[in-house]
Formats: structure tokens, sequence, C-alpha cells
């Protein structure tokens, strides 16, 4: 799901109902969380504007919902395998946002070939290379992977966890002993 998010000084007028803004980002945050991870990184964005919504995010907000309309088909689902393991996907963008020049953090958690985790966040420092805000991400995945490492072990399955990075210099940096 592509939303624009530049700057536009047209669209700075404000929404005219606050409530209805909180409410429909409430919605589409509880189904990211639960159901719909393909708009977790649009929430996302969507929710920093909660305190003082304009029209901009307002439209936004309705074609994410003409969004979730049009593929109520795609869901979450859950089918048999015998291949137990557990692998991450992670990735980051580089200063992306244009208003704090922070980067934003997402991971996708597989078992089983079955999606049972995610996350999109945005990171609380500003990265001065894509190297670091990959890096940031690959950390806060493996902060995260413990958790899935501890309830593996719980349910008496010892599996090694399985990363996936794009980004070759970050691979090298996670890879090396010194630093």
């Amino acid at each position: 799901m592509i939303v624009d998010f530049q700057k536009s000084e047209t669209e700075n007028t404000e929404f005219e109902n606050q409530e209805i803004y909180q409410s429909a980002i409430g919605s589409l945050m509880y189904l990211a969380n639960w159901t719909r991870p393909d708009i977790a990184a649009v929430a996302n964005i969507l929710s920093r504007y909660v305190s003082k919504p304009t029209q901009k995010y307002g439209l936004r907000v309705k074609r994410v919902f003409r969004y979730l309309k049009g593929t109520l088909d795609k869901c979450l689902v859950i089918k048999p395998s015998n291949e137990l393991k557990l692998k991450a996907y992670v990735d980051s963008d580089w200063a992306n946002d244009i208003i704090d020049g922070k980067s934003v953090s997402r991971f996708a958690v597989m078992f089983a070939d079955t999606l049972v985790g995610w996350k999109s966040r945005k990171q609380s420092s500003i990265a001065t290379s894509t190297v670091e805000a990959e890096f940031a991400a690959l950390s806060e995945l493996c902060s995260e992977s413990v958790w899935y490492k501890q309830l593996l072990t719980d349910l008496r399955v010892d599996q090694a966890i399985t990363v996936y990075e794009d980004n070759t210099t970050c691979i090298q940096m996670a890879t090396t002993e010194k630093m």
C-alpha cells in the first residue's frame, strides 16, 4: 500500500472533527495489530497526527479504508506445515520521515511459513547512514527474537532463528567479532 506523505502547504486546514479522526486511527491500529499487517506502516504514520489532524491526513485515512474495502479477501492464513522453522525478515528506510529525518524499522516473523509477528516503528534516534538505520532495525529484531526463542524453548522446539537482512554492510557488521 502506497500513501503519499510529502509535505504540502495547500492541505494544512484543520480536520473538521478530531474525534472521528482519532476513532478511525484506533480502528486502523487495531486492524494493523491483529489482522492486517499490510497496513501497519501507514497506520503508524497516520497515528502521529491524532492530536492535530489536517484535511490532508483525513483524506489519507479515507484512502486506507477504501484500500481495506477493496481487499476484504486478504487475510492472515495459517497453513499446516511440517517445517517448524522460525524466520525473520528485517528492513529499514533511511531518514524517510521528511519532518524529523528519522528512519522506520520494520520486521516480520514467520513460523512454519505462517506470519506470527510483525512490527513497524519509527526509530528513536536519527541515523546518519543507511547502514546505521538497518543496523538499528536488526538490533531491534534481535531483541524481539529473544522472546520468540524463549517461546519455542517453552514449547520444546529447539530451533535456530534465521534472519534475513538485505544490507550487506550491515550483515558484515553483525557477523564480525571486531567492531
